[in-house]
């Protein structure tokens, strides 16, 4: 349960996390104070980095989301951990071949999960039925981030 994730690993309140996703040229990242990822990362512990709490996030991309391009990619140097997901096959490999991305903090140290289409589709939409599982799934990510030293 997340009560028993959030017990096992109370140093996941004080890391911050970013969920995004690849397509194309841009980079939406939901950041989204309302939305079903953040509500549910937030119940971890987890908090959105500072330089994002007050991004403009609206629905032109995806629901609670901001577009950021790769011009713009080191603004996600501030997550401790950084959960993404592809739109397209190519995508990933754009990503994470992407020079400014391997400079990322989280990508160098570990801390970027590249996610399947399963587990960003029950991160998106986080319910009863596939919260336990996706716990299973994020906890190798979790337990890494909350055990990391300052």
């Amino acid at each position: 349960t997340v009560a028993a994730v959030r017990a096992e690993l109370p140093a996941l309140a004080e890391r911050t996390y970013l969920f995004g996703q690849a397509r194309g040229e841009v980079l939406p990242m939901v950041v989204g104070e309302q939305n079903l990822s953040t509500v549910f990362m937030r119940s971890l512990g987890l908090n959105i980095p500072e330089n994002f709490r007050d991004a403009p996030a609206t629905a032109a991309l995806a629901p609670g989301t901001v577009g950021v391009s790769y011009e713009q990619v080191g603004m996600l140097d501030e997550a401790d951990v950084l959960f993404m997901t592809f739109a397209a096959g190519d995508d990933r490999a754009r990503f994470e071949g992407n020079p400014l991305v391997r400079q990322l903090r989280p990508v160098r140290e570990g801390g970027y999960v590249p996610l399947t289409l399963d587990q960003a589709v029950a991160l998106q939409a986080p319910n009863v039925v596939s919260v336990g599982w996706l716990l299973d799934e994020l906890r190798p990510a979790l337990q890494k981030v909350a055990n990391e030293q300052e």
